[in-house]
């Protein structure tokens, strides 16, 4: 994984991961959205700004491409 807290990413979910945070804190973020990474946990486990206190954690790293610069 090449992210970094404080990069900016692009959410690109499968439909699995969509599914199973349908009824979680990230059930708004969209397909395509820009974030920027807060921290990431276990080497794998992106958890975004704004969300540093979700009860589910991070999501992992491969729902994610990094914002070309």
């Amino acid at each position: 994984m090449s992210f970094h807290a404080g990069d900016r990413v692009v959410y690109s979910p499968s439909a699995r991961t969509r599914g199973l945070l349908v009824m979680t804190e990230y059930a708004n973020l969209k397909t395509g959205e820009i974030c920027r990474i807060a921290k990431i946990d276990q080497q794998a486990y992106v958890t975004l700004e704004g969300f540093e206190e979700a009860a589910c954690g991070g999501i992992f790293w491969t729902e994610f491409s990094k914002v070309a610069i």
